[in-house]
């Protein structure tokens, strides 16, 4: 419940707004009323407030100082302007220090009411991003934190459908929805997800129930998951320390390919490869020019590291390695920053390690030279493939398969789609799939969320409102009653 403070000189008007939000506004809490500028000053000394609502106009300080200088002190306070004056100036000057609303007296209960629900829209939102905030230590632990964080412990899981990207774009944790506590936030990326849950809901068989409950949402639309449990109730202070050790977990431990579940306490076991060791057969083929049986060497060693379950970040400095000795060994071998960053859609889309080898293995045999078939690389076949996509939105779409549709292979497939889209072919496939959803939402209010999701290709409603609400901000929902 958001907590009101209410200025006019006028107590019949105090008096009335107070009533209109005690009976047709139920999130929001007169705190204190006042009756001029000074006396809401002193009494935001001693309480805390979410919302100003004040007269534009009374004695020494009108609404407009009072809201400058709250702001000042204040800046997370929403503030509504209030006047008996219909003239444009107020108008003007109230939008220009942002108020969310400017209400004429006499004041209509309906119309009160109506503001107050934009109130709490944007309290909402700004409440979320402060808790966001928090957890991904952007902002300091305050002692108003137990607002955001009310319930004392927590328990954290990190949940992942399918590979790590090499690289995380820098961002922090934007929540997606809240039910009984429970908090759900996009991770690192879209294929994130965060849990923050009350420790005192995470008791007996309710905690197994939870945690199933997690897998089955999860497991929806990914080809395998990897879920990260502290099972140690942390405190609101060490939230954010436990959060990063989450993401450390997730990087150290996933597996490509393999569903599992890891526990923090446990610790990430680290294990030793003797790289040069390794690939020492696979050296001597390049240095030898033996390109067949290098080629097969390449291949087994795929084999090997999927029975010995390598992570991915081993797996990475493993692909690292070998890149080096192909520049050393294969004249004119290419491999430059967009071939790597092809491979962030290869390490996020595959089924499993021998996936990414092979992948690797064909790039380096195949393509050594560069001299993938030329007429491929136009604007006009990323076109062709974008119009297939469009096309097919609502089947499974990958590198893999697109690649094999049209004859060529992942690598390049991702760096012609950053070449001549400036995106990942996963960031481009996203964008056509929900424009295509905001224009079947727009079209028709009735329309099932869960209808939608299929139609653009995600099976599972949950998961298709977190990338939607990702994308434009708001959750389908939303979206359909701002149309409307």
């Amino acid at each position: 419940m958001y907590k009101v403070i209410l200025v006019d000189d006028e107590p019949a008007s105090l008096n009335l707004m107070k009533k209109i939000i005690d009976i047709k506004c139920p999130d929001f809490e007169v705190a204190a009323t006042a009756q001029s500028a000074f006396e809401c000053l002193e009494i935001l000394n001693h309480i805390s407030a979410d919302v100003l609502i004040t007269d534009i106009r009374m004695p020494k300080v009108g609404g407009i100082e009072l809201i400058e200088q709250v702001r000042r002190l204040y800046p997370d306070m929403i503030s509504v302007v209030i006047s008996g004056y219909q003239e444009f100036e107020y108008a003007k000057a109230a939008l220009k220090i942002r108020a969310v609303d400017y209400l004429l007296k006499p004041i209509v209960p309906l119309e009160m009411a109506e503001t107050m629900y934009k109130v709490k829209v944007q309290a909402d939102r700004m409440y979320k991003v402060r808790r966001a905030e928090i957890l991904s230590g952007m902002r300091e632990m305050t002692e108003i934190s137990e607002k955001y964080f009310p319930y004392g412990e927590y328990i954290c899981m990190l949940a992942r459908k399918n590979g790590l990207p090499r690289r995380f774009p820098k961002t922090g944790h934007s929540e997606f929805t809240e039910d009984m506590g429970e908090m759900i936030y996009m991770g690192r990326d879209t294929s994130e997800t965060l849990y923050v849950i009350p420790e005192k809901l995470m008791d007996g068989e309710n905690k197994k129930e939870i945690i199933r409950g997690v897998l089955r949402r999860e497991k929806s639309d990914a080809g395998y998951i990897t879920l990260v449990i502290a099972e140690t109730p942390s405190e609101v202070p060490v939230l954010p320390e436990t959060v990063h050790g989450l993401c450390r977990m997730m990087d150290s431990m996933l597996i490509n390919g393999e569903s599992q579940m890891c526990i923090l306490e446990n610790g990430a076991g680290h294990r030793h490869w003797n790289t040069r060791k390794i690939f020492s057969a696979f050296e001597k083929n390049l240095e030898y020019h033996q390109t067949e049986q290098a080629r097969e060497e390449l291949l087994r060693l795929g084999t090997y590291f999927e029975n010995t379950k390598i992570a991915q970040s081993d797996l990475e400095r493993m692909i690292d390695y070998v890149i080096i000795l192909c520049k050393e060994y294969i004249r004119d071998f290419q491999w430059d920053s967009q071939s790597a960053s092809a491979f962030d859609d290869i390490f996020l889309s595959s089924a499993g390690i021998c996936d990414i080898i092979s992948e690797l293995t064909s790039y380096i045999f195949k393509n050594s030279g560069g001299q993938e078939t030329i007429k491929l690389d136009t604007e006009s076949f990323i076109h062709s493939l974008k119009d297939y996509m469009s096309i097919h939105m609502n089947e499974n779409l990958s590198l893999k398969n697109i690649g094999h549709e049209f004859g060529i292979s992942q690598t390049y497939l991702g760096k012609l789609f950053r070449k001549y889209t400036g995106q990942s072919f996963g960031a481009c496939l996203l964008e056509i799939r929900l424009e295509k959803a905001k224009e079947l939402l727009k079209s028709n209010h009735r329309i099932l969320i869960k209808d939608v999701a299929q139609m653009v290709g995600y099976n599972d409603q949950f998961y298709f409102s977190r990338i939607f609400h990702s994308y434009t901000g708001v959750s389908p929902s939303e979206f359909i009653g701002t149309k409307n």
